[in-house]
Parts: structure tokens; sequence; C-alpha cells
């Protein structure tokens, strides 16, 4: 069903209801316009979920299918993949800040000094001048660009993938929107980098920057009708790209432990190799089973911190807005 109509069942459905609720007042049969408009209200429901799935499901096949189409063979040197982001937003940030830096001269300029303008616009200059220098470099440029030859952005520069120690793409979901940023592992980032923006060294004298993390963070764009590619396309990529060139493909993330990537690794690697497994000797093969079996150990252990962690964050949360509502209601009452 088409979503202008599903928006149309909606309003009736509540007009309906709405008649069914002050029907005694209007004079109207209530019970018959209330039954109408809850069920209509309820096959737009229905209807909305129904078309979600679907839109779910051919994206699901889109993405499947692209990643089948790029990553079918190996790329050649004259291949590459480009993300573009958004130039509005850079435009936006860079016109907020320099109207910002003018209405700062302007207060200080005047006879006498405006203080309170002066102030107020020297705070949204600092307020706006990170995020304009690392969205800035980005107009008119893709935020990220792959070959077999590396990766690229137009703030961190260009990386070779024998640099990097791992790939993983971060999802945030807030309000309904979800936000993808793919993230490289790249511990030895300033010596591994060229043609780094100069952004990039003036974040890394206050340890902002990607050298101070070992890590460099990408946000793809993920708008619907873009000319990008989806971003579980980008991430697909950038993982055969680095595993043709270096042969890694294991899996990282920033959240978990030196350790426990560290186990991923390892495991990744007895995987490429079961081949031969079958190969060994017995002893040979159960040495390679407690080695997978310390592995899994390792990292059983590590999701279990990282559960108790997020349950002492939950419990901890919970705790102050419990508190925050017991002041608030102490105050009233006192």
């Amino acid at each position: 069903m088409p979503l202008i109509v599903n928006h149309l069942l909606l309003v009736t459905g509540v007009i309906l209801s709405l008649l069914g609720l002050l029907g005694n007042r209007l004079e109207l049969d209530h019970a018959l316009f209330l039954s109408v408009g809850i069920t209509v209200l309820a096959l737009a429901f229905v209807s909305d979920w129904r078309r979600a799935v679907r839109a779910k499901k051919q994206r699901q096949e889109a993405i499947e299918s692209r990643i089948h189409e790029l990553t079918l063979g190996p790329w050649g040197t004259h291949q590459t993949l480009r993300s573009k982001g958004s130039i509005w937003i850079g435009i936006l940030s860079l016109t907020t800040l320099l109207i910002s830096v003018y209405a700062t001269y302007t207060g200080l300029s005047s006879n006498p000094i405006n203080w309170r303008m002066s102030l107020s616009a020297a705070f949204f200059v600092a307020l706006c001048l990170f995020p304009t220098l690392l969205i800035t470099p980005n107009i008119f440029k893709p935020v990220l660009e792959l070959s077999i030859s590396g990766f690229a952005t137009p703030i961190h520069g260009s990386i070779a993938w024998a640099e990097v120690g791992g790939i993983v793409l971060l999802k945030r979901t807030h309000k309904g929107i979800t936000y993808y940023t793919i993230c490289f592992r790249v511990d030895k980032y300033s010596q591994a980098v060229t043609n780094m923006h100069w952004s990039e060294r003036l974040f890394a004298l206050f340890r902002v920057s990607a050298a101070a993390r070992g890590q460099v963070r990408i946000r793809i764009p993920s708008s619907p009708g873009s000319a990008n590619e989806l971003p579980e396309v980008v991430y697909a990529v950038a993982r055969h790209l680095w595993k043709q060139t270096t042969g890694n493909n294991y899996d990282w993330h920033p959240d978990f432990s030196n350790e426990y990537n560290e186990a991923s690794r390892e495991l990744s690697e007895v995987h490429s190799k079961r081949h031969v497994l079958q190969d060994l000797q017995p002893e040979e093969m159960l040495a390679e089973l407690e080695q997978v079996k310390n592995l899994l150990q390792i990292q059983t252990a590590e999701l279990v911190r990282h559960g108790h962690k997020l349950n002492r964050q939950t419990w901890i949360a919970l705790a102050l807005f419990l508190l925050t509502i017991a002041l608030w209601a102490w105050s009233r009452l006192s």
C-alpha cells in the first residue's frame, strides 16, 4: 500500500475514533464510529508494518546483490569506490562560523563595546570551529575513497591496506534514523599516512586526532535515493580489498580489549587453514583444538565483562534517574 494511502487511513481512523468518543454530544452512533475508526487505525498500522518489512527485505536483497557484484573477483588498479557526503552541512557550518566571527568583531569594535553580543558570538565561534574544521575539507570531495592501494579521506590522507589492523562498521540508531561509521584500526597512523590535512595535524597537538586514537573513523552517508553505495556495501568492499591485498580478514571491534581482538585474529587464521587440519596427526589436531578452546574462553570472558559493564551502566543511570525524581519530589513537598 502506498505511503500516502497509509497516511490517509491513519487520519481517517483518528477522525472516526474522535467522532465515536464524542458521539453522545453530537447525537451520533458513537459505537459505530468508534468501531470503524479503530478498525481503520488497525488497518493503517498493519499496512505500515508490512511496508516496513517489505522495504527492509528489499534493502537487504539489494545489499547482497551489490556486494556479490563488487566482490566477485579481485580488483584492478583502475577500480575505485567513492562515497560522497552532503555539501550543505559543510556550507551551513562554515556560514555559521563566519557569521559568528563577524558578530564577535562587530561587538568588539562598537563604542562602547557590546560585551553581551561579543561573548555570545565568541561562544558560537568556539562551538562551530571544531566541526567546521572536520567538515569543510569534505566539501566537493568524497568522504571516503577505496582502491587496491588503500583508503583515503580528505582529512586523514591516504593509508595503505598493509597498515590497517582491523575494519568494522559501527551502527547507531537515534529517533528511528541509523547512522553508520566505518572504523579502520591504524596503530602507526603518523608513520603510515600521506597527504594528511593540516587540520588533522592541528588536532594531533590536542591529542584528539586519529593518531591519538589509533583509529580512523568516517561517517558513511546512508540517505535513501542517494547515488552513494549503501554503508554495508562500502564496508564489504573495504574488507574485500583488505583481504585481497594482505590476506587478512579477521574481526575487530574498538570497544573490546586487545586480547579479545587478538583472539579473533588467531581464530580467523585457524579458520583459513581448516582445509589442511584433516591432514594433521592426532596430537597436532588436539593441540589445534586446545588452542581454539583457549581463544574462545578469552572471548567469552571478555563478553561477560562487557555485559557486566553494560549492566552497571544501566543500574547507575536508573539510580540517577530515581534520585533526580526523589529530589524533585522532595523540593516540591518542602
